[in-house]
């Protein structure tokens, strides 16, 4: 499907302050980049291509907090996109938002994960998905995701040892940066006893959703210990082996509709 750029950017820069604060907006090979004391925090194009029919669509290139929330921004993103619509006329409107999840979280200054292993893992939900931004897998993948949230942490120690390391050590060099995990009988009999020490003896009995809902409150709270953090780390390692999350490389294979 062949794109370009369609919309007049003046039309953009006239209109974007009433949804957005910023410092500057710069304009770069079509692409509006929104600052935010000298950092982007919203990047997107308009675009149109043909692929049976002529579509016109956004595509988001880049979102992060600022004065907002990332999803207070996404809303208003969403929000200013449906007032554009209103300005055009019916066979130019904007039809969808597309982008790709490449969102990081970063845990005490020492590990970098993918965003929506934490997202799912204590919500069912990625970041996106919860927003309605989904995937042509999306549907298959939530079936996943609920029966392993369902499952008691248990079933997460006692299935991990069952995969072979090459695929393990596979999956942390795409999704971990290479992080290097030697899982065997010891290690996870160490995880299990550092977390213990926090839900006590019954953790093989909580559900892995409860488990990881917890932590990730912990974590937003600043309340996981520094002696507790590599092994809440190795635990979502672990546990995000079960998730199967947008595999598709397409940059914009997530697609929200504004109708």
């Amino acid at each position: 499907m062949d794109e370009e750029q369609y919309l007049d950017n003046e039309l953009i820069l006239s209109k974007i302050n009433l949804f957005f604060e910023f410092d500057k907006i710069e304009i770069e090979d079509n692409t509006i980049n929104i600052y935010e004391n000298n950092k982007i925090y919203l990047s997107f194009s308009f675009l149109e291509g043909y692929n049976n029919y002529m579509e016109y669509y956004v595509y988001l290139k880049f979102i992060s907090k600022s004065k907002y929330s990332g999803k207070e921004t996404l809303k208003r993103f969403e929000l200013f996109l449906k007032y554009i619509n209103t300005l055009l006329c019916k066979f130019e409107e904007i039809t969808s938002i597309k982008l790709g999840d490449k969102s990081k979280i970063e845990l005490w200054g020492k590990y970098t994960i993918p965003a929506y292993t934490m997202y799912i893992l204590s919500s069912g939900e990625s970041f996106y998905t919860n927003l309605g931004y989904i995937y042509s897998e999306y549907n298959d993948d939530k079936k996943t995701w609920k029966f392993i949230l369902e499952k008691k942490i248990s079933y997460i120690f006692e299935q991990i040892l069952k995969i072979p390391k090459t695929k393990i050590n596979s999956f942390l060099s795409k999704k971990f940066n290479s992080y290097e995990l030697d899982i065997n009988i010891d290690l996870i009999n160490k995880i299990k006893k550092s977390w213990m020490k926090i839900f006590g003896n019954e953790i093989e009995n909580l559900n892995v959703q409860f488990v990881f809902s917890m932590l990730f409150l912990q974590i937003k709270n600043m309340e996981i210990k520094p002696k507790h953090q590599q092994k809440f780390y190795e635990l979502l390692i672990v546990a995000s082996y079960f998730i199967k999350y947008n595999e598709d490389p397409d940059p914009m294979n997530f697609q929200k509709n504004l109708f």
